[in-house]
């Protein structure tokens, strides 16, 4: 995918990942770095290192261009040569690698992006962008070259860096006033002045006008959203976590050939991972990028990588495994079914929602097992089948309600859900209902069942673990 730019274009790669980084300690350099090249691509590819004090000013930074064709499919060495300055400071500055698969500069100009303003304080050039949508991820670019200049050179690049949309209104640091200077040429009329370009992807889901399925629960601040096919930082990072790279998945578009990565590979995208599961056609949503830091997460119907627009249409295994600060889900209409143990063990996550006209037909095995802060959850019509403790040991679920389409709910499938209080059972067509399926619910809770099947569901429902006080009414 591409971001819109009046003055520079970038394009993500998906198709490299840096895997880490070499330095000679003894000499003070960065000399290598490891990179990963997941499909052929022939064309420019450019690895950006940068280093960042605690504040977030650049005080160093290095550009290696060449071509993917030189890059075998797979590992790859590739030489950097960066020297680290004398003032590095281990415990407190980080050492980022960002990669692009094109810098192209569409016009010279002197004037900064539309909305964009550098103010000097205390010695210190700070830059100040547009805002862009909440869940859009911002990469902000700092570039002084001739508009003739192919090759990317580390005198070229002033700045280059990833912004949370929560944080793309504030100043940020891009460095010291003399550096800038002496990098510009100067000031022009006694104003410094820079090339900047704000690059950034708006949030797919903004102004889509669908009515949710909603999970109640506490609102989500609006700096954690994470949208998937934001920017993506494939890179490596002295300090584990605080690494972005720039790049991008778009929705929508059909992709019209059945080629690209095999079945069952792994593809980086933005802030997540995707596996293929039919070539060329579709993936599942493998989870988060980083998901010791994953909060909110927004899931597409469909993403764009290496060219190829897949459609997204599950959720996988594990997926969600160990992001215990995940607060709030949205998942796509086009989600056809939610992997064994998905989301198993987020401790926090508090609200689930499914786009109208929701396909999942399936909630897997586990899939919210051990989620103790869901209160509440409305399964779309589409759900057919709830799995073996898909929401077993959920202390705080409280109320359930399932839509017309349920045919099977499973063993154990909301044993130890001791505040269950209401659970409405929409469908008409529940056949089968495993062992256990309501035990530790609630001693006086409410089974909600549509009229003209009380007495069969009263005889489907007995002895399911629940307490003889529950009541199964119309």
């Amino acid at each position: 995918g591409q971001y819109a730019s009046a003055k520079f274009s970038i394009v993500s790669s998906d198709i490299f990942a840096v895997d880490s980084i070499g330095i000679d300690e003894e000499k003070g350099r960065i000399v290598e770095i490891k990179v990963n090249r997941n499909f052929f691509y022939k064309d420019e590819v450019t690895f950006i290192t940068e280093i960042f004090d605690e504040n977030g000013s650049v005080k160093a930074v290095s550009a290696r261009q060449m071509y993917g064709e030189a890059l075998r499919t797979g590992e790859n060495t590739v030489a950097i040569g960066m020297d680290i300055p004398a003032d590095f400071d281990k415990t407190k500055d980080t050492i980022k690698v960002f990669l692009v698969t094109r810098i192209g500069t569409d016009e010279a100009t002197t004037e900064n992006s539309e909305g964009t303003s550098v103010e000097i304080r205390d010695n210190k050039a700070y830059l100040t962008v547009p805002a862009y949508d909440e869940g859009s991820e911002v990469v902000v670019l700092v570039l002084n070259r001739d508009a003739n200049e192919k090759k990317v050179k580390d005198k070229h690049i002033l700045y280059f860096n990833q912004v949370p949309a929560s944080q793309v209104a504030d100043a940020i640091p891009v460095g010291s006033e003399e550096r800038l200077i002496a990098k510009t040429g100067g000031k022009v009329n006694g104003t410094l002045v820079l090339n900047a370009a704000v690059l950034g992807e708006r949030s797919p889901d903004a102004g889509d006008g669908d009515e949710d399925s909603e999970t109640p629960g506490s609102s989500e601040k609006p700096g954690d959203t994470q949208t998937p096919g934001g920017s993506q930082n494939p890179g490596d990072t002295q300090k584990p976590g605080d690494t972005q790279t720039p790049g991008s998945s778009q929705t929508g578009g059909d992709s019209q050939a059945p080629s690209g990565p095999k079945k069952g590979t792994v593809l980086p995208s933005g802030n997540n991972k995707y596996k293929v599961t039919s070539q060329g056609k579709e993936v599942a949503y493998a989870g988060p990028a980083n998901k010791t830091k994953a909060t909110n997460v927004t899931i597409p119907d469909k993403v764009k990588v290496g060219g190829i627009t897949y459609n997204v249409t599950s959720i996988g295994d594990r997926a969600f495994d160990k992001c215990t600060k995940l607060t709030k889900v949205t998942i796509s209409k086009n989600i056809k079914s939610i992997g064994k143990n998905a989301f198993a063990g987020c401790t926090k996550l508090n609200k689930v929602i499914f786009k109208a006209g929701s396909k999942c037909k399936t909630i897997g095995a586990n899939a919210f097992k051990g989620d103790k802060a869901l209160k509440s959850i409305t399964l779309p019509n589409s759900v057919q089948k709830i799995g073996d403790n898909a929401f077993a040991n959920c202390k705080a679920l409280k109320t359930v309600t399932t839509g017309t389409g349920l045919t099977e709910i499973g063993k154990q499938a909301f044993s130890g859900d001791k505040e269950l209080t209401k659970l409405t059972i929409k469908s008409k067509k529940l056949k089968k209902v495993g062992k256990n399926a309501l035990k530790g619910i609630n001693a006086k809770a409410t089974i909600k069942v549509p009229k003209n099947k009380l007495k069969d569901y009263k005889t489907l429902l007995k002895s399911k673990g629940q307490g003889k006080k529950v009541q199964i009414k119309k």
